[in-house]
């Protein structure tokens, strides 16, 4: 592959002492892809990329002002990372939602990719330093009926908002 130097207006050369690095994506088969646009991100969620996995993060707050920046979650403040990993309480302010399911996905102490079920009203078995989504999982029922929260370390980490959480 030829490399250029695009403060020298030179390609470089077997001669040339300069460091460079290349980087490349390949997809599972070592088809190399762009890794600079939408092109790999295509590849990154149809799980063609070993090693790079997709999350679609969203969210909506409407009081946020103009100019203004916040992390993208509930909590409608910047958000604080945890710095050591612990278990994840499950809890609701509503007794209607108590024992139902709560999917919780986040990175576990080695911030490797975890996913544990836990009843609402207990803690997992899994240490979390990250909470990224939480799934309401009860089919019984159609939505939540308080608010849902994960707290590790006495701090809440992830919310599910009154009836926004379909089954």
């Amino acid at each position: 592959m030829a490399q250029y130097s695009v403060n020298r207006k030179a390609h470089y050369h077997a001669g040339n002492s300069d460091v460079h690095e290349v980087v490349m994506m390949s997809d599972k088969d070592g088809n190399i892809i762009n890794s600079a646009g939408a092109s790999s991100n295509i590849n990154i969620a149809q799980g063609l990329v070993d090693g790079w996995a997709h999350i679609n993060k969203f969210g909506f707050n409407p009081t946020i002002g103009s100019g203004s920046w916040e992390t993208v979650y509930d909590g409608s403040n910047a958000y604080t990372y945890l710095t050591t990993a612990g278990v994840a309480t499950i809890a609701s302010d509503d007794p209607l939602d108590s024992g139902k399911t709560v999917e919780v996905q986040g990175l576990d102490e080695n911030y490797q990719l975890v996913v544990e079920d836990v009843l609402i009203g207990n803690s997992s078995i899994t240490t979390f330093i990250r909470i990224f989504r939480m799934i309401f999982k009860d089919g019984t029922v159609t939505t939540n009926a308080g608010l849902i929260t994960a707290t590790v370390g006495g701090a809440v980490k992830a919310s599910i908002l009154e009836g926004m959480a379909k089954p």
